[in-house]
């Protein structure tokens, strides 16, 4: 096999140099997270934050973030900028990540985290955007693509944890400015063109906000997310309550990640194979296996194999959702409909984060995540049957 018959394989027929560009964006910006996200609500615990507060910042900065996804993206739809934005959210959320990691009280917190949620929410829409422009008619390999940021989560979160025991958790905050600052170097060698095909048109955006289908679809996720990211906003916490440490914690993510590899290649032949609707279905199915077996656990490492199912749940809502929502938007409001993607999920963090919160402090963190099964079951109900009921 040649390197063009390798390279076949594994990317889309663009470019060389696009393709090399649009893996470094997902390598990239994943591996700064994986130093920041998974450790960021054990890190408001070791400041002293309860679970309710920590619920609370989780659902302030999703109200945030829902603002900034959808305000950002219809930015990039009017002016076509993409790397000026990158640019500026980027070196905000840097900004951001040193103020976050001075506080150590609940409100300066809150406000610190409300600022960096502003600047940082739009980066992963924007790539995504960008990655099915650059792809153009080849948008079925997206999942071939974004499996470069589940490598680039992989090669951190693997010894993340490990150096956070040695060096102490505010490497978070060094670590996460870090891969900004490499992920920002990576968006120059983007062509500064349009991330749609056409202008934006308030009449576009007013008619897909108001489809049955887009609002079916918005409220079937608002109730997955929502159980799911609360499920994730306490699970570090309940592991190191349940005697796990910071280095169980990055193993577990790591097993989530590398799940995920897998199925991103299959990405393609996934969305050609079941269409988006039935790949968001049976990721809602297998969401409340995961969320069921958590609440059953009766130890932390349980999770190494739960998290082993993360690929099959993750994976084919990632691919499904994005399909789904850029097949619903027009011309001209592609990173819009990304945009509004992200601010649902924003707007379920606030259900999750506060739900969450409150459950783990009143009745613990193996009910919590039986309540949150349930809610995830309510959306996907309303997902196969409020869609069965539109095709009719």
């Amino acid at each position: 096999m040649n390197f063009a018959q390798l390279r076949s394989t594994f990317s889309a027929p663009i470019p060389l140099k696009s393709d090399l560009t649009i893996k470094a964006l997902h390598f990239t910006i994943w591996a700064a997270m994986a130093f920041f996200w998974p450790f960021a609500n054990i890190y408001y615990r070791s400041i002293g934050l309860t679970g309710t507060e920590i619920g609370s910042v989780a659902a302030v900065s999703a109200l945030v973030g829902a603002a900034s996804a959808t305000l950002w993206s219809v930015l990039n739809d009017r002016i076509g900028k993409t790397r000026l934005i990158f640019t500026i959210t980027s070196i905000g959320a840097i900004l951001a990540l040193g103020l976050l990691s001075q506080m150590s009280s609940f409100l300066p917190v809150l406000l610190a985290v409300a600022l960096f949620t502003f600047m940082a929410t739009p980066i992963l829409p924007l790539v995504d955007t960008v990655t099915l422009k650059m792809l153009g008619p080849n948008h079925d390999y997206y999942g071939a693509y974004r499996m470069w940021g589940t490598l680039g989560f992989i090669s951190v979160s693997a010894f993340s944890g490990f150096i956070l025991e040695r060096l102490g958790m505010q490497v978070i905050f060094s670590g996460f400015a870090g891969g900004l600052v490499i992920f920002l170097l990576v968006t120059r060698l983007l062509p500064e063109v349009r991330a749609s095909g056409g202008g934006f048109s308030m009449g576009g955006f007013q008619q897909l906000v108001r489809s049955r289908v887009w609002i079916i679809f918005a409220l079937s996720i608002l109730l997955l997310w929502g159980a799911w990211m609360g499920s994730i906003n306490f699970l570090g916490v309940a592991m190191t309550e349940m005697g796990g440490n910071q280095g169980a914690v990055g193993v577990a993510s790591t097993i989530s990640a590398m799940s995920e590899a897998p199925m991103m290649l299959l990405g393609a032949w996934l969305l050609r194979r079941f269409g988006p609707k039935r790949l968001i279905a049976f990721a809602f199915v297998i969401f409340i296996v995961r969320l069921t077996l958590y609440g059953l656990m009766p130890d932390y490492r349980w999770v190494f194999f739960i998290n082993g199912l993360h690929g099959f749940s993750y994976v084919p809502y990632l691919i499904g959702s994005v399909a789904y929502a850029s097949r619903l938007a027009p011309e001209g409001l592609k990173a819009t409909s990304q945009g509004l993607l992200v601010t649902v999920t924003s707007l379920s963090n606030v259900l999750g984060g506060v739900g969450a919160g409150l459950l783990f402090d009143s009745i613990g963190p193996a009910s919590m995540f039986l309540v949150l099964a349930g809610g995830c079951l309510g959306g996907l109900v309303l997902f196969v049957v409020g869609g069965r009921k539109k095709e009719r």
